[in-house]
């Protein structure tokens, strides 16, 4: 029976971890590599742990419509403005961060296609 029990929660937790936005794990440049072999755009968020607006984002990503939606199409990877490899990834891919969380996108050749920054040309 524990065995029954335990197959059951492994089984839901694996669908509820693919229900999310799949953040790919290790560097960006490993987000950049898995985007060309798989001939995917990428998908990078540039956040701040310490920020408000970034953490009341997050539920959107765990939402299943969201990575239904966004993980088959796409490579997806976080970025945390504060780690050492930031300064590194704005040199090499002439970026700035004028506000968080800034969503870029870049095609699998790892050209920049496109930007978004929360609250940007949504009036007011």
């Amino acid at each position: 029976m524990k065995n029954i029990i335990l197959t059951i929660l492994l089984v839901i937790s694996s669908k509820i971890a693919f229900a999310q936005v799949n953040f790919l794990k290790g560097s960006y440049k490993d987000a950049f590599k898995a985007a060309k072999e798989q001939n995917k755009p990428l998908f990078v968020e540039l956040f701040s742990p310490s920020c408000h607006v970034c953490q009341s984002f997050m539920p959107v990503f765990d939402s299943k419509e969201i990575g239904f939606a966004i993980n088959p199409l796409m490579i997806s990877y976080k970025l945390d403005v504060n780690s050492p490899e930031m300064a590194d990834f704005e040199k090499t891919n002439k970026v700035f961060a004028p506000s968080l969380p800034l969503m870029l996108f870049f095609n699998p050749d790892g050209s920049f296609m496109h930007h978004g920054i929360l609250g940007e040309n949504q009036g007011g």
